[in-house]
């Protein structure tokens, strides 16, 4: 027997990140939602087959697409930011998920993933106060130009207003941290998601064997175990050295 410790009534708490990345790519293989409640009474690899071969045929709440996104779109922001599967729901907020200090880094990976996001805002206030100081010295400039220039002062306004927008665009840029109204939740998220989706086989029902067979070769990858070690029989904590 490879361990002897007891099993803890947690595994999910016991295994850390590698149960995680399990639940995670299972969920994405078969496009079922595993709830943490349910993924700690699976003490063994046939516990969890057998839950997948009873959900994985029912009609998901999202179009497979759709899913597809929201499970990529969750781990995204589980690597990026220290944060529970529990809480990234279609519902949720985004400006409550993403801490401000962090926004600007996090956008810039979900468009990486091949997310079409809009660009981050800037508050207001900022917006407010950049315009009124753009105005205020093209104002200034346009007055003293114009004693030099003549007639010519309107165009010369325009110019500088022109220019005073970029650089005042360029300098706040730092300061948009502001969520998009159009993208205020997860569901936004999610269907702002441009990858097309790859078939992964199961637009034909799966046999229970083949979904035992794959469910197996997901946990033998992520523990680092050939699949005939991983045994339906198998217990996560105890028989897979998970610690």
């Amino acid at each position: 027997m490879r361990g002897i410790a007891l099993a803890p009534a947690n595994w999910i708490a016991a295994m850390g990140l590698d149960s995680v990345e399990i639940v995670m790519s299972v969920e994405e293989e078969f496009g079922v939602t595993i709830p943490d409640v349910d993924a700690s009474r699976m003490l063994r690899v046939g516990e969890l087959i057998k839950y997948v071969v009873q959900h994985a045929r029912q009609a998901p709440s999202l179009p497979c697409p759709t899913a597809h996104a929201f499970y990529h779109l969750r781990r995204t922001l589980l690597e990026s930011i220290p944060i529970s599967r529990s809480e990234v729901r279609l519902t949720s907020s985004i400006a409550a998920l993403l801490p401000i200090d962090q926004r600007q880094r996090i956008w810039g990976a979900l468009a990486q993933e091949g997310f079409s996001l809009p660009l981050l805002q800037r508050p207001e206030h900022i917006v407010a106060a950049t315009t009124a100081l753009v105005i205020v010295l093209t104002a200034i400039l346009s007055g003293l130009t114009s004693v030099f220039i003549g007639g010519t002062w309107a165009v010369v306004a325009i110019a500088l207003l022109l220019a005073g927008w970029l650089a005042g665009a360029e300098l706040t840029r730092h300061l948009a941290v502001d969520i998009p109204p159009s993208c205020a939740t997860i569901r936004d998220l999610v269907l702002s998601y441009a990858k097309p989706v790859q078939s992964n086989g199961q637009d034909v029902a799966m046999s229970e064997r083949e979904i035992a067979l794959k469910v197996r070769s997901i946990v033998a990858q992520q523990m680092g175990y050939a699949i005939d070690e991983v045994t339906e029989k198998k217990r996560f904590y105890q028989d897979l050295d998970i610690t």
